[in-house]
């Protein structure tokens, strides 16, 4: 499940690039910093939204599903085969969705385009 690691820190990889040019067109001055979280918050905020993803089936030790799309949050996460449990970083991430940094990450966005 190496393959799900290294797909998480990819898009981990696209975050990073994508805020760091935020920041670069923040530090110009040249246009509103409203117009450019419009522009910057929403791509970061999905290149992240995809790492968690990975990152939760390569805890699990799990394929992505067969439609292909990645799992949001844990309540996405396909059933254990049976005599598996989901490992105990699941219930921590379960507990950070609903009260945690990650409930505000999986947020709908707010921003109006």
């Amino acid at each position: 499940m190496s393959s799900q690691r290294a797909r998480a820190n990819h898009c981990l990889y696209l975050a990073k690039i994508v805020s760091q040019a935020w920041q670069e067109e923040l530090d110009k001055e040249r246009i509103a910093s409203s117009t450019l979280t419009q522009a910057f918050l929403e791509p970061t905020r999905c290149h992240l939204i995809a790492a968690y993803g990975w990152f939760l089936l390569a805890t699990c030790n799990a394929e992505p599903p067969p439609n292909g799309s990645l799992p949001r949050g844990c309540d996405d996460l396909q059933p254990m085969p049976e005599g598996r449990m989901f490992p105990p970083e699941i219930n921590e991430f379960r507990q950070l969705e609903e009260t945690g940094w990650l409930q505000t990450m999986l947020r709908e966005s707010q921003l109006e385009s």
